[in-house]
């Protein structure tokens, strides 16, 4: 299937040349399946065809292996592909067809071979050990999924605090369940004490809705002596297409009992039922989504009644980053290793041979390394003199958490530390709801202006300081938090993207208007001046 920029508004722009009125065409290379001869007739049925110029992409080996008449393949970034493509920019000045680059090989997002390790995106995780007072202190260890040398694992600080009530990390399991459509009924051994509740990612009840105005709606209920008593009645949130590899969380009000009630509404099918999984200790409603892993709608949910003894007092943190001898206080206490570790993702559907990280996004370092290791090889290479613009097209690289200067970046920002908040970001309640609240509202405004200022805001600079157009596809709004509009300022043509026909009522997905911020990004030009609008479509 073929697809197509179009050309929403073609008038001039400031970086956009004049004659640029046409659609342009995507132009995607699909693994070593390309020729000279091949190339020259797709270029000259563009140009036939009244498109004004082309995006190219070189994307990762399709399923069906080598096609025939191309099975000399063609290895991206070797000696050859250099050829290939300084062929494809001669025809393209031969024909007049503007000739924009994707910012790396893939789709998605910013990433390469060339990107180290000192310059992907990262994560910011934790280890955690309890431990009992005068007992011996021992950091605690490296989980094992961070433990290889790819994960990269970097020590940020050590904290400890009095373990809060109830607060053990396991799960409560039921000895049974019936399940009456709906419905859930789970009985205990012995009366539980529930404060929080997981759910799978939202996006796999059923991927097709998942951007429409909540339709579903969950509650769990304690049985009593005088009934059935509510610990949470809530919609579910709207989510993103990238909602699946993230728990959602619902705090609750309060309950003991060995019986509890668990019942769905929705109006549309579910395809995967999301069972809860149970737990006594306190933690902030959809804290996955409010940390920066994951783009949810926010509820504006009430605070639920629970033991104080369940939250953490910020003046009980307390900061034993290198201390190698501390001395356990009385009581129970639990200790958190924060680090921050390569989020392993790369750019994508990309040839292998031109995988690698995918760049940090909060630092400049992170788009700098991408784009000289990329963009400028082939600007000053062999698309020399002929390369027009540079793009970025989706971003479906989840949400980044860290980045080595973030404590600096974040006292900058925001005017305090960083430090004593940050079990915060892994679901505990420090201080208490609304302050929790506060600061995760926070650290999502810092992650989304550094993403918009250090990588879109970079990116710019470094495309215009090489005479480079630049385009910039959705990304806030999403797939991540932060302004919608605001970061476009730095793309010299907006970029939105709509998939049509649609049949809502039978697809859903991205046949849905609420699939992609097109309003916004049209909003966008009008609010900086933009006179040229362009988004990614089907033809």
């Amino acid at each position: 299937m073929r697809k197509t920029l179009l050309a929403i508004c073609a008038l001039t722009a400031v970086g956009v040349r004049a004659d640029l009125v046409g659609p342009e065409a995507w132009f995607e290379v699909m693994g070593g399946n390309f020729r000279k001869d091949g190339l020259r007739l797709d270029l000259e049925a563009i140009k036939e065809t009244g498109f004004s110029g082309i995006h190219f992409f070189h994307i990762g080996r399709p399923d069906t292996g080598v096609w025939p008449g191309c099975e000399e393949q063609v290895p991206c970034l070797s000696g050859k592909w250099d050829g290939m493509v300084e062929f494809l920019g001669a025809e393209c000045e031969r024909l007049g067809l503007a000739l924009t680059v994707q910012n790396c090989p893939g789709w998605s997002q910013s990433g390469g071979p060339w990107v180290p390790l000192s310059a992907c995106m990262r994560e910011v995780v934790f280890a955690r050990r309890d431990f009992s007072g005068g007992e011996g202190f021992a950091l605690p260890a490296v989980p094992a999924q961070y433990a290889d040398a790819d994960s990269d694992w970097t020590d940020v600080a050590v904290l400890a605090f009095p373990t809060p009530l109830d607060d053990t990390g396991a799960a409560l399991r039921p000895a049974s369940v019936v399940t009456n459509g709906d419905e859930r009924v789970y009985r205990f051994a012995e009366p539980v004490t529930v404060r929080t509740i997981t759910l799978p990612g939202l996006h796999a009840w059923n991927s097709a809705y998942g951007y429409h105005a909540p339709w579903r709606r969950v509650s769990l209920e304690a049985k009593t002596a005088d009934g059935w008593a509510e610990a949470v009645r809530t919609p579910l949130p709207t989510t993103s297409w990238r909602d699946y590899v993230r728990t959602f969380t619902l705090a609750c009000d309060e309950r003991t009992s060995d019986t509890w009630r668990y019942r769905v509404e929705h109006d549309y099918p579910i395809l995967n039922y999301g069972e809860p999984t149970f737990y006594a200790c306190a933690r902030q409603t959809d804290w996955e989504s409010k940390s920066g892993l994951v783009l949810r709608q926010l509820l504006r949910e009430k605070t639920p009644w629970q033991d104080r003894r369940t939250w953490l007092k910020g003046s009980d943190i307390v900061d034993i980053t290198g201390v190698r001898d501390w001395k356990v206080p009385a009581g129970r206490w639990t200790v958190l290793r924060i680090a921050h570790v390569n989020a392993k993702y790369v750019n994508a559907p990309a040839p292998e041979e031109a995988t690698g990280w995918e760049c940090d996004k909060l630092d400049p370092a992170g788009i700098e390394a991408n784009f000289v290791g990329y963009v400028k090889r082939l600007k000053e290479g062999p698309l020399k003199g002929r390369m027009y613009g540079m793009m970025v097209d989706s971003w479906e690289c989840f949400g980044q958490t860290w980045t080595p200067k973030m404590e600096r970046y974040f006292r900058e920002t925001n005017g305090y530390e960083l430090r004593p908040w940050l079990p915060a970001l892994f679901g505990w309640i420090v201080g208490s709801p609304e302050k929790t609240e506060k600061f995760l509202t926070d650290w999502r405004r810092t992650n989304g202006d550094l993403i918009t200022k250090n990588y879109y805001g970079r990116m710019s600079e470094l495309a215009h300081e090489h005479n480079l157009t630049s385009y910039f596809e959705t990304a806030f709004g999403d797939i991540i938090h932060g302004d919608l509009l605001e970061y476009w300022k730095y793309s010299d043509a907006p970029m939105c993207e709509y998939w049509l026909p649609h049949d809502f009522k039978r697809k859903g997905s991205v046949g849905s208007y609420a699939f992609k911020p097109i309003r916004p990004c049209a909003s966008a030009a009008h609010i900086y001046g933009k006179r040229r609008i362009v988004a990614e479509a089907f033809t």
